[in-house]
This record gives C-alpha cells, structure tokens and sequence, in this order.
C-alpha cells in the first residue's frame, strides 16, 4: 500500500526524534525539512524562528515543534499548517447510560488499571471484573451517608495501622481521614436535626424605644404590669355655723336671820 505524503513526513518526523541524542546535526536537519516546513510555509504565528530556521533554530526549539506536528496531524491530517490545525474535532455527544451500556465500563480495563500488577482478577484485554454499583439497597440520603461511614471508618482503620508500623509518628494522612469521617458523622446526625428559625420586627419612635429599655428588653423583658395609684377618700366639708352654748348659772337665795 502506497503511503501518502503526510504518512511519510509523520514517519520522517517520529525518526528524527528517536536519533535526537545519538546525531543531533541529522535530526535537525531532517526537522527543519519536515515538521518545522509544515509550520514555516503556513506562516503560523507561534512559530517565532520561522524566518531564520537554517540558522538560529536550536534542536530544542525543532523537536518542540516536532512534538507539537505528531500531537494534531493525526486528528487535523493537512500538508501545510492553517488556524484550524490545532483545533479539536466536534463529535456526537454521549450520555453517561449510553457508555456503559456500550461495554465499555467507563473506560476500566485491565490494561490502563494502575492496580494491574496486584489485581488478582487481571486479564489482558478485558473490562474491569470489579461491580462498582455501590452496595445500597434504597438509595436514601441516609443509607448512602451510612454506607460512605463504613468506607471511610476503613480507610482511617488502615491509615492508623500504618502509623503504628511507622513508628508512631503523627501521620497527616490519618490526621485527613479522621476529618472526613467526623464531618460525615455530623452530616449523618444532621440528616434528624429540628431547625426552627425565629424572626421578629419592631416598629416604633426612638424616643419610646429609649424610655424601654432598647428592643430586646420590650421583647424578652418581663412584663410590666400597670400599677394603680391608690385612690384617696374624699371627706367633704359642708360650711356650719358655730354655735356656742351659753351655760347658766343659778343663784341661790340666800336665807336671812332676820
């Protein structure tokens, strides 16, 4: 099969950088011919040695350059760079349901899994064996804080046991995981709490509110009861005229001897 002249830069390219540390003058040379070409006759505006690549143009700079080409050029196949070399195709897109119902497991496979070396279920070239749907039978705010504490009760059993096994130095990872089950257990406590919000207004004169006592205390005060001033009889006196008594005063005869 014919191979076409974009396929054949590509390769140039790709040998040019592998032979970058054994014959630098080589590699740059066939750079400056390729993928530095590419830019140059595009006149891209990023390319800042464009005008005097034969004879500024360090290797660093070219196999910047090089890197760059092989990036985009299998997406944006094009013989001579324009503005829309570097730019990402638009697709159709997908809904999470429709991925996983495709079988590809959110993109877990055996052979891009960082645990590959350990996993005791790995097999090349097969999706993940592992059912990540968590284990909750109602999914409820509730069961899911519960099973979320049952994880991280885990994670804080495992990081104290490392500690131990490292001496008994404060771990800041344990220190981490201790934080997050305590901020869980007191969302889990929050999920029952009783919230009662109060809100009041008062309206009124300043001057009234001063002869108060302020807000809080018409408010919250105890309540003051009005005192009645007591009531005084009232003794009326009608005007009278004095009278006074006259006493008299009886003379007795007096009996003569004669």
């Amino acid at each position: 099969m014919k191979t076409t002249k974009i396929e054949e830069t590509i390769l140039s390219v790709k040998e040019a950088l592998q032979m970058a540390e054994v014959d630098p003058e080589e590699a740059s040379k066939i750079l400056l011919n390729t993928s530095c070409k590419f830019f140059r006759e595009g006149n891209a505006p990023f390319c800042d040695h464009r005008d005097y690549c034969d004879g500024c143009a360090t290797l660093e700079k070219q196999k910047e350059s090089a890197e760059f080409y092989l990036k985009w050029i299998s997406v944006n196949p094009k013989e001579v760079w324009d503005k829309s070399f570097s730019k990402p195709k638009l697709r159709e897109k997908k809904s999470i349901e429709e991925i996983i119902s495709s079988g590809f497991n959110m993109g877990m496979f055996c052979s891009n899994c960082y645990i590959s070396a350990s996993c005791p279920e790995f097999q090349i070239g097969m999706s993940c064996a592992v059912d990540w749907s968590a284990p909750i039978e109602e999914l409820t705010p509730t069961n899911i804080i519960d099973y979320l504490i049952r994880i991280q009760s885990e994670r804080v059993n495992r990081a104290q046991i490392q500690e131990k096994i490292d001496g008994g130095v404060a771990d800041q990872n344990l220190s981490v995981e201790m934080d997050r089950l305590t901020n869980l257990t007191q969302a889990r406590q929050n999920l029952n709490a009783v919230r009662v919000n109060f809100s009041a207004s008062v309206e009124g004169s300043a001057d009234g509110i001063k002869a108060g006592g302020g807000i809080l205390s018409q408010l919250f005060g105890p309540k003051k009861e009005a005192i009645e001033e007591p009531k005084a009889d009232r003794i009326e006196i009608q005007e009278a005229e004095v009278v006074e008594e006259k006493k008299k005063i009886g003379h007795k005869k007096l009996k003569s001897n004669g």
